[in-house]
């Protein structure tokens, strides 16, 4: 696996745990405060109702009661509002069964929230009348939450989209030097030579970078050493010092080949003209007219 897959597989573990503990915290919370939020309601509901059922004239006019009931259950999201009297006995219950149709039935049975009942004494005159029973409608706290789940899951997934893109970019950037660091070493094996300029910003490619970029530097010194010394020892092998035509030793060398080579592709001539007395002519002569006779017939 390359350094890049590595990579970007642990950054984005890393990443998508981050995301995912921060966004389940964010649930959690907003189940709390909707928690916290049913029984608030409920509590202030059940205490605004029964001071106005307490102030009800005539204890007996249980029409009046049920009429401020009705007005409260029909304007809000209520599950039962139940009045009862002192003895326990109900005077009167609006109720309806909790019922859910734009949330899914596995959230519901994922995020269990309980209902909140909260109650106010019936206090008319001096007298304590009854009771009053105000229980919240879980289905609105389910929709809120159902809510709040869609809105986190995709303001999530938007940031998780733009950092994995960033993270895409980032690796490509900083690999990039890594994949020229490659190609300068594979190049020295072509005997090529390659000094990188772009030099990247990561500190640690940085310096791997200049590093490589000095060795680069440092092989091509030695191997054009090594390749002048090659050719000044082939020079001073095969080739005659004073005439700088190839000697005998490289004849002796190349003739097998030639004489060993297909006849229907090649031809040639070979041609040996040999001088008696040199040492005789240089003696006689002098150096300086022997050269010039050398470097003539060459």
């Amino acid at each position: 696996m390359s350094l890049f897959k590595q990579m970007a597989i642990m950054l984005s573990l890393f990443l998508g745990i981050i995301l995912i503990s921060v966004m389940i915290l964010n649930f959690k919370s907003a189940t709390e405060f909707v928690q916290n939020q049913l029984y608030t309601d409920a509590k202030n509901t059940a205490h605004s109702l029964g001071l106005s059922l307490s102030k009800v004239a005539d204890p007996s006019d249980t029409s009046s009661m049920e009429t401020m009931i009705n007005a409260i259950y029909d304007s809000g999201y209520y599950q039962r509002i139940r009045l009862v009297d002192v003895e326990g006995k109900e005077i009167y219950t609006r109720e309806n069964d909790v019922r859910v149709i734009d949330v899914p039935q596995w959230f519901i049975q994922w995020v269990p929230i309980q209902n909140a009942t909260a109650t106010s004494d019936i206090m008319i005159g001096w007298s304590r009348f009854g009771t009053l029973e105000v229980s919240g409608h879980t289905g609105n706290a389910y929709r809120q939450l159902y809510s709040t789940l869609i809105d986190l899951s995709q303001t999530f997934l938007m940031i998780g989209a733009v950092v994995f893109g960033l993270l895409y970019l980032l690796l490509s950037l900083s690999l990039k030097s890594l994949k020229r660091i490659r190609d300068q070493a594979k190049a020295i094996i072509d005997n090529e030579f390659i000094i990188e300029k772009k030099i990247p910003f990561t500190t640690e490619f940085r310096s791997v970078t200049v590093a490589m970029n000095a060795m680069v530097e440092k092989v091509r010194d030695i191997f054009e050493r090594e390749n002048e010394t090659l050719r000044r020892y082939h020079e001073l092998l095969y080739k005659d010092a004073e005439t700088k035509l190839n000697n005998r030793r490289y004849l002796t060398a190349k003739l097998p080949d030639y004489l060993q080579s297909d006849a229907s592709l090649s031809s040639g001539v070979y041609v040996m003209v040999s001088i008696d007395d040199i040492d005789r002519l240089k003696r006689e002569k002098g150096y300086e007219r022997y050269s010039k006779l050398i470097t003539h017939l060459a």
